[in-house]
């Protein structure tokens, strides 16, 4: 037998093991695979390791504004918030820099691919 029917014989049975393969799947569906670089939104929002308060603006605490802000960011591979931004806030504009200031500041457990959107409140203390 030559080298080239050998061949011959290799790539034509793999072409009847892979026709046989492509009908079992025909018969069983399979869920379309995500790919494995895709963010995915964790189910629960992991809890940081180091968190630091946002300091409220002067302006805010002088004119008694309380409000909310609602972040959306990644957390990559050494734990650390990327790609911040506010996804809505009230009053806004008023407090949006001071949050998004205190939560690059934020450190996570090392985790692949998780994004994450929180509401962050600012209260003023009972005085």
């Amino acid at each position: 037998m030559t080298k080239q029917s050998f061949c011959l014989i290799i790539a034509l049975s793999g072409l009847i093991f892979a026709s046989s393969g492509i009908q079992a799947m025909q018969e069983k569906p399979v869920p379309a695979p995500t790919p494995a670089t895709a963010p995915q939104e964790a189910e629960e929002a992991p809890e940081p390791i180091v968190r630091v308060a946002p300091l409220y603006p002067a302006r805010a605490v002088r004119n008694r504004i309380e409000g909310y802000v609602d972040l959306r960011f990644r957390i990559d591979k050494a734990g650390q918030p990327k790609d911040i931004e506010v996804v809505e806030s009230s009053p806004a504009g008023v407090v949006d820099r001071a949050v998004i200031r205190a939560v690059e500041q934020w450190r996570y457990e090392p985790i692949e691919h998780a994004e994450v959107t929180m509401r962050i409140d600012m209260k003023l203390g009972n005085e």
